[in-house]
């Protein structure tokens, strides 16, 4: 697979068609590759959290808008068939935990999932464009915020670690790469149980003006997608 990756968990938005994307991906993989079913679930609140499983019945159980965060959070440790981590807590925009609760209710997700995404890049490639003159004066606290999205502070960290995670939101294929690279026999065992010892894997960013507009794109798509179903319901 692209960049070196050999295991995928596949978490379309859930007011998208994520399994459909998951079998997508897992018919079209190359040899040797591995695909797990996920999804990024929208809880009533508008945040993002991601859930994934060995079991497709996954896709049957969460609808988007119907629970909320901290519901989410509850259904998960009450089935060991589920797994989930919190999910970019820095990113912009207000799909992130602390856009919407409160820095108490953000830890106390973390450390009772003992789970949390470490690193993110989609913002990438936006950074490279803010870090040049005179955008680093004008949007100094969206470029901290940013830093934080691409390695999340270590006091973020669950205080008992299950796992951590990386690397969700690659809309794009040019956006493929950051990962955690772990260890285990049994890959889905690894990934739910590396208990953070995990090693981050990154690529050089390059600003790419072609890769920005259609992140931009996709992501005044979803909002209005998002809108759209919100509205209606």
């Amino acid at each position: 697979m692209a960049d070196g990756l050999d295991c995928v968990i596949v978490t379309e938005h859930s007011y998208k068609n994520p399994k459909r994307a998951f079998e997508l991906m897992n018919a079209c993989k190359p040899e040797g590759v591995f695909c797990f079913p996920g999804l990024e679930y929208v809880t009533k609140e508008g945040i993002d959290i991601i859930i994934f499983s060995k079991d497709v019945s996954i896709y049957e159980k969460f609808k988007s808008f119907e629970l909320t965060y901290f519901e989410v959070v509850d259904l998960v440790k009450s089935n060991d068939k589920f797994f989930s981590f919190v999910t970019h807590p820095y990113t912009l925009g207000l799909t992130s935990v602390l856009s919407h609760l409160s820095r108490e209710e953000y830890v106390e997700s973390v450390n009772t999932l003992g789970a949390v995404e470490i690193s993110n890049g989609a913002f990438d490639n936006l950074k490279c464009l803010l870090g040049k003159f005179p955008f680093g004066f004008l949007f100094k606290n969206k470029i901290s915020r940013i830093g934080k999205n691409q390695s999340i502070p270590r006091i973020d960290y669950p205080r008992g670690i299950k796992f951590l995670a990386a690397g969700s939101d690659a809309h794009h294929p040019e956006s493929l790469g950051r990962c955690l690279e772990v260890k285990g026999d049994s890959v889905f065992e690894a990934i739910v149980g590396n208990c953070g010892d995990v090693k981050v894997i990154t690529k050089d960013s390059v600003f790419d003006f072609l890769l920005l507009v259609k992140s931009g794109l996709t992501s005044l798509h979803e909002f209005l997608i998002k809108k759209k179903l919100r509205l209606y319901r």
